[in-house]
């Protein structure tokens, strides 16, 4: 239903392209040209990458808690009980706004109470997905029940699965959630194709629903789930689609037994290029730093492989594993002055925080000409924590390339770089580009936390940019406070705007999560990058 994210009141991700019927994969991740090419075509840039997964790096919230206001005042409202707040004033506003006559607003709130885990809605839900006038707030329903968590909701979402009179993407929905319910058993005879379980549907049905199989198992963070997923992976006659979601769902187990199997799988070139990401994804999540002989496989493979993919997901594993290891892997490379991957590579230096990091990416600036992999190189200098790199950084800014703007603004955002404050607020205010914009939002709510409120309601209220306003309000919702909340509250009851009403109640939501990575964040990591699942885009696209 092409309205739901934005129905959403613009908390959500731009929707990723609809696949066709070869593996072009969609969602933010690298791209394969042709069934036939394995992978050696066209590698989407790295900024496609970092757009999905960065809130698991940016960690706002915990930059936020240590931010100094400018001005040395606080408010007393910035020190607060979270969960009383959600008790007394969110979930009350929540539950309010489901009955709202504005079904972008209901769509909101459904999304809301679902993350938020409030069992006292799950009424209010299932009355939404069955009579709600509105098809894609019936959809935010069952998201919301999705979302939800209650173990009383199982057998529910097995019927869903089950109802042939389900569209594919409701019953790749409900194949999710049971993931969430931690449900093995029936999703292991999902992904396997256990014809018992007599789901009906034609073929891209069939394959939607084991796709979301595997990526439910990922969820349920069992060990128990890493048998089938293994076995769909390694064997041919399971859809392509399936067997890379179940080799990328191992790394969600944490199981290091899976690491032999991925290795081996990733050695074979010939092998479909969505498992080999896969496994190279996995392996970022279940490798250690002591783990040195399989570290240096790894990098040999990521230095001559032929896949441009495969090398580039294997250099951002390599980051995420860390230390001096994986980071002299990835120098070495980069000696070599190998273009294709090298936004890539320099971003997962930063991610290794490794202590010649930020040093050697300092030495490799003046060589990087490309004002995107600047970008890249400066995200990686704030990744590493080098604080010397703030005065080259906002050298950078001044010249105002479009390409290299809104990775510096984070970049200065992540080293809280108090000095960059008046130049990011004239951003804020003068510049045109909304994505420039959006960007700086977002480092002035890294660097000055609760004192950024009052500005960022400001900035809410003058954009003509849903894209801005969007930022804003995820800021807010990231910020947090009462204050924040009270100034949500007053624009849903007052604004006559229902995407702009929609949008503050989607705000109230995040305020009361206390997550630094809430679970709706978690379905844009990992799999998202070749994810042939209706179900799993749709949720990508919700923040």
């Amino acid at each position: 239903m092409a309205g739901f994210a934005s129905a959403h009141g613009g908390a959500f991700r731009p929707p990723p392209p609809l696949p066709s019927r070869d593996p072009v994969q969609p969602g933010g991740g690298l791209t394969v040209n042709t069934p036939h090419n394995n992978g050696l075509g066209k590698v989407d840039p790295w900024e496609r990458w970092w757009e999905y997964h960065r809130d698991e790096f940016l960690k706002m919230r915990a930059h936020i808690a240590r931010a100094r206001p400018v001005t040395g005042k606080t408010h007393a409202k910035d020190f607060f009980d979270r969960d009383r707040l959600r008790r007394e004033k969110v979930l009350p506003l929540l539950r309010a706004a489901l009955a709202d006559p504005s079904p972008e607003v209901r769509v909101a709130a459904a999304i809301g109470v679902g993350k938020l885990g409030d069992r006292d809605s799950v009424a209010s839900l299932r009355a939404l997905w069955d009579h709600d006038p509105k098809g894609h707030v019936q959809e935010a329903a069952l998201v919301g029940l999705v979302l939800m968590r209650d173990p009383t909701l199982t057998e529910w979402m097995r019927d869903v699965v089950r109802n042939d009179q389900r569209t594919r993407r409701e019953r790749g929905l409900a194949t999710i959630g049971l993931g969430l319910l931690h449900d093995v058993a029936f999703l292991s005879r999902m992904v396997l194709f256990d014809q018992t379980l007599k789901l009906r549907g034609s073929t891209p049905d069939m394959e939607e629903w084991r796709a979301a199989a595997a990526v439910a198992l990922g969820f349920t963070a069992s060990p128990l789930a890493a048998g089938p997923l293994l076995e769909v992976a390694k064997t041919k006659i399971h859809p392509r689609g399936a067997r890379g979601l179940a080799a990328a769902a191992l790394g969600r187990l944490g199981s290091p037994l899976a690491t032999p199997e991925l290795l081996d799988l990733l050695a074979h070139e010939q092998l479909l290029s969505e498992v080999r990401y896969g496994a190279s994804i996995a392996l970022g999540r279940l490798v250690t730093r002591g783990e040195t002989a399989t570290i240096d496989r790894m990098g040999a493979i990521a230095q001559k492989d032929r896949n441009g993919g495969v090398r580039a997901l294997l250099f951002l594993s390599l980051g995420r594993i860390g230390g001096d290891r994986a980071a002299l892997h990835i120098r070495d490379e980069l000696q070599t002055r190998e273009q294709t991957v090298r936004g890539f590579m320099l971003l997962a230096m930063g991610m290794t925080q490794s202590d010649l990091a930020g040093e050697f990416l300092m030495k490799e600036w003046p060589s990087i000409k490309h004002p995107a992999d600047r970008g890249a190189c400066a995200l990686g200098l704030a990744l590493a924590g080098h604080a010397a790199a703030t005065a080259q950084i906002r050298a950078e800014l001044a010249r105002k390339n479009g390409a290299f703007l809104p990775h510096g603004l984070i970049a200065l955002g992540l080293l809280r770089d108090r000095s960059s404050l008046p130049l990011i607020e004239d951003i804020v205010r003068g510049q045109t580009n909304t994505r420039v914009v959006s960007e700086a939002v977002l480092a002035l709510a890294l660097i000055d936390g609760p004192s950024a409120i009052d500005k960022l309601v400001v900035v809410f209220e003058k954009t003509k940019s849903a894209r801005v306003r969007a930022a804003v309000a995820g800021a807010l919702g990231t910020v947090g406070t009462p204050r924040a909340f009270e100034a949500m509250a007053k624009i849903y009851f007052t604004s006559k705007k229902p995407h702009t009403r929609a949008l503050a109640v989607a705000v109230v939501g995040r305020i009361a999560d206390p997550s630094e990575l809430p679970l709706i964040a978690q379905f844009a990591l990992d799999f998202n990058a070749y994810a042939p699942c209706e179900a799993l885009r749709l949720l990508v696209t919700i923040r």
